[in-house]
């Protein structure tokens, strides 16, 4: 059972950080989504999935009652995707990107924004933890069908 031995629990460093980049995240796109950010990373309602070997953290925030300006699901996952990719996992010393491969193209961040949902004043933001070849696999196959390349 090595494989339950790395699996991502709410007691391991790593799922504190995945928290806290959360959390920043959000926090720092408030105003701009209207996105109720919690007062602190632990406040957050965060679901553990494992799905076909992939673990998926689905975060929920409250939304505020009037949005500053409406963008795209898409579009918001995508400007926050870029924003933890470039501002919050370099710095980061537990997080480390995954190499699936020998070539600068095999390396992925450790955490993808997968999906972005608000409906009835939740937002729901699911990121998926890059920490095998199944979850490397998935997110190499989302960033180039949605011509996302790293």
């Amino acid at each position: 059972m090595k494989s339950n031995a790395k699996k991502l629990t709410k007691d391991k460093i790593e799922y504190l950080h995945i928290l806290h980049a959360g959390w920043s995240t959000a926090s720092y796109y408030s105003r701009l989504f209207g996105i109720y950010p919690w007062e602190s990373p632990t406040e957050i309602p965060v679901n553990l999935i494992e799905k076909d070997g992939i673990t998926i953290l689905r975060f929920a925030f409250h939304s505020f009652d009037i949005l500053p300006e409406k963008y795209s699901l898409e579009e918001t996952r995508e400007i926050m995707q870029q924003y933890l990719q470039y501002c919050i996992l370099p710095s980061d010393k537990i997080l480390r990107p995954y190499m699936g491969g020998s070539t600068i193209y095999d390396i992925v961040e450790p955490l993808y924004i997968d999906r972005v949902e608000e409906s009835k004043g939740i937002w729901r933001i699911d990121i998926v933890y890059v920490d095998n070849p199944l979850a490397f696999q998935y997110v190499q196959s989302q960033k180039w069908q949605g011509g996302y390349i790293l």
